[in-house]
């Protein structure tokens, strides 16, 4: 599985998804929180994903990463298996995760990927720390 790199938007809390990222794309996104814990998560709709996820997490929620899903021709399954993946490879890279429950499944998350990486991950938590200061 793998995503687009060069589409991979850095969303602060109350941003508004861009168009090629709304409904209707495969999206691989990271949810960063204000408690060093991160969300990996896969929708066709984001924007609704990241209204649900505003109203769950409030101010917790300090930052997103959303990238399209194009490999395999991108959809679902390819978006799955890119969710599992980067959670499998944050959780390895000692980062604490919301729900990793998706690792675990047997069919998802084998591949190698492309998708948005640890660096990214580390990038978002080091943005968020110079903006506390």
């Amino acid at each position: 599985a793998g995503c687009s790199t060069s589409d991979i938007a850095q969303l602060g809390r109350l941003d508004t998804a861009p168009a090629s990222l709304c409904a209707g794309v495969a999206v691989l996104y990271v949810l960063n929180l204000s408690d060093q814990r991160f969300y990996v998560g896969q929708t066709d709709h984001l924007q609704a994903r990241l209204l649900a996820h505003r109203r769950r997490f409030g101010h917790e929620l300090t930052a997103v990463l959303a990238t399209r899903v194009v490999a395999h021709g991108g959809g679902t399954a390819a978006a799955r298996l890119a969710e599992a993946t980067l959670q499998r490879r944050l959780m390895r890279d000692g980062r604490s995760l919301v729900s990793g429950k998706e690792t675990s499944h047997s069919r998802f998350g084998l591949g190698t990927t492309r998708e948005i990486g640890s660096h990214q991950i580390a990038s978002l938590s080091a943005d968020r720390e110079g903006q506390d200061k």
